[in-house]
């Protein structure tokens, strides 16, 4: 009798292990998981935010692009109207 619940025993803390170590793995892959899905999003949030900065630097050199052809354009149409009103002053009148 006593060789019959020294084996139950056995088994039981054997089964106790198993269902320990089960937990353990699951608790592990869902960790593991949840760490890879966290990174995958974080990833996604990194690359948007590139995008979005590239694109706003884009935006901002074409606009400094454009003012500055616009304000040479103007100066060169002042600079040649006073020349050519200087020339030939009647033209005015």
């Amino acid at each position: 009798m006593r060789k019959f619940l020294g084996c139950k025993r056995r088994v039981a803390v054997e089964l106790v292990a198993v269902v320990v170590a089960v937990v353990v793995v699951v608790v592990v892959v869902v960790v593991v998981v949840l760490v890879v899905a966290l990174a995958a999003a974080a990833a996604v949030v990194v690359v948007v935010v590139v995008v979005v900065v590239v694109v706003v630097v884009v935006v901002v050199v074409v606009v400094v692009v454009v003012v500055f052809v616009v304000v040479q354009a103007v100066i060169v149409v002042a600079v040649y109207s006073i020349a050519t009103l200087s020339q030939n002053p009647v033209s005015i009148i």
